[in-house]
């Protein structure tokens, strides 16, 4: 099961603002030699557009791109060319505002492109070469498929997914009457309240959520616990329920350990869980 742990989007940036910026170059060039700004002519700015985007997808695959717009304005032709490195060039600050997002998801999700394994491009503008090369960049250690179409990357994974659950289920799609009655379902075990843990270090009790309710299972979470270096062991209680109403959490486990050379790591399956306790030598060179 695919689960989100977040999102973030910036409808500002994508494959048309890369045919616009082209399209003004192209309004840029014809000034440059007629004289005659074409910003303010939408039939003339439309077919430039159209050019551009044609562009774009040559530029995709080869370093140069031809244009050619029959009768462009007051029966002018226009014919320009331009290389994969001006595209590229033009369209830097933009590369640049469509990977914000990404660093700035990361950071609200506490994760580094390290534990980054693959990153699923999708969208015509996943072709631009440049952008494919920074998102490389961004994520050196993740693997970047690329053998289908971008555009049909969602409904691929849609359709992939629902073959998954079928099969799990041992059902067969047939459609039809099957389909009108929604017959088709598939149980999915998840935590049914929420997974707290309790740190007890004295007088200070400290509840974290590490396990929201609804998360399907198995699962596994890492969370770091800070401890002085006057403490000596540290106490650990796992509950479910609800961190406000103390009767109704139901104790799951105790993690007592004395060694903080040791990272521990809680797996849940159904209704019950397990501690893993592995050597870490970075905590041990802190210590």
């Amino acid at each position: 099961m695919y689960r989100m742990l977040g999102a973030t989007a910036d409808g500002a940036v994508g494959g048309e603002s890369f045919s616009e910026m082209l399209a003004q170059h192209m309004a840029a060039e014809f000034e440059r030699v007629y004289r005659i700004d074409l910003r303010n002519h939408a039939r003339a700015m439309m077919k430039l557009r159209g050019s551009a985007e044609a562009a774009k997808l040559v530029l995709t695959t080869q370093t140069s791109a031809n244009t050619f717009v029959d009768s462009l304005h007051a029966g002018r032709d226009f014919d320009c060319s331009i290389s994969r490195a001006r595209f590229e060039s033009l369209c830097g600050h933009l590369f640049q505002q469509a990977l914000q997002p990404l660093q700035d998801l990361m950071a609200q999700l506490g994760l580094c492109s390290d534990d980054i394994q693959k990153v699923v491009l999708c969208g015509g503008a996943s072709r631009v070469p440049r952008l494919r090369s920074l998102i490389c960049e961004m994520f050196p250690g993740a693997e970047i498929p690329g053998g289908f179409p971008p555009d049909e990357v969602v409904a691929m994974g849609a359709a992939v997914q629902a073959g998954l659950l079928l099969a799990a289920a041992g059902e067969v799609w047939t459609g039809g009457a099957q389909a009108e009655t929604n017959e088709l379902n598939y149980k999915v075990e998840c935590s049914a309240q929420d997974i707290f843990v309790k740190v007890v270090n004295g007088n200070d009790d400290e509840m974290r959520l590490v396990i929201p309710s609804g998360t399907p299972l198995p699962v596994r979470r890492q969370h770091m616990f800070c401890a002085s270096s006057s403490v000596p062991a540290i106490y650990l209680r796992v509950l479910e329920g609800e961190a406000n109403i103390p009767l109704a959490q139901v104790f799951f486990s105790t993690i007592h350990t004395t060694d903080l050379k040791f990272r521990y790591f809680l797996v849940f399956k159904k209704c019950w869980c397990v501690s893993i306790p592995i050597h870490d030598p970075e905590l041990e060179a802190q210590t």
